[in-house]
């Protein structure tokens, strides 16, 4: 009876814990989509979509400044209350939208100051430019006889150019992710 008991046990274990075969996962759950997180991404897409015509239609730059600094808040605040893992091409291409609006800024910045183009290996920020713009970046190289001997026949951003590419590429990460979330948002309202 004793030996039963100890080959007994170890099987009743195993038929409680599963006999040992892969635990079953839990059925995917949609993200829940609050009240809260309407409101907010709806306010961030007013302030962005004003940000994008401001951008297009060519505006100061304090007004554009003070629109992205405005979109920028409703940004973070959106993303504090993000459900996890919903839409992450939406919330990538906002996060691109607010990054080009600002590295726009601060292009534009560095020609109200005078200061020199951005230029290789990292001058002013050459890389952070390049790396968001890639191959839409409007890039030159200094000539043999240029001015400044440190920057001959290095490789440099056009101020002017790549200002309006930079509102470019963040207007259409906006645009996308804008329609990829309104997109959601109908859709889930249709399930109720």
């Amino acid at each position: 009876m004793l030996r039963l008991t100890r080959v007994a046990a170890p099987c009743l274990l195993l038929v409680l814990l599963g006999c040992g075969g892969e635990p079953k996962k839990p059925e995917p759950t949609d993200p829940v989509i609050s009240d809260e997180f309407k409101i907010q991404v709806m306010k961030f897409i007013e302030t962005g979509t004003e940000t994008n015509a401001k951008a297009i239609q060519g505006v100061a730059f304090a007004d554009l400044s003070a629109q992205v600094v405005s979109t920028k808040a409703a940004h973070d605040l959106t993303l504090a209350v993000w459900p996890k893992d919903f839409l992450p091409a939406a919330q990538e291409g906002f996060a691109r939208a607010v990054e080009g609006w600002g590295l726009a800024l601060e292009l534009w910045g560095l020609k109200i100051d005078k200061g020199d183009d951005p230029t290789a290996p990292d001058i002013n920020g050459f890389d952070r430019y390049v790396a968001y713009g890639l191959e839409e970046m409007a890039v030159e190289r200094y000539g043999k006889n240029y001015l400044v001997k440190e920057y001959r026949g290095k490789k440099h951003l056009p101020i002017d150019e790549n200002i309006d590419v930079l509102l470019k590429l963040a207007g259409t990460s906006f645009e996308t992710g804008r329609e990829q979330m309104l997109q959601a948002l109908s859709d889930e309202e249709g399930e109720k």
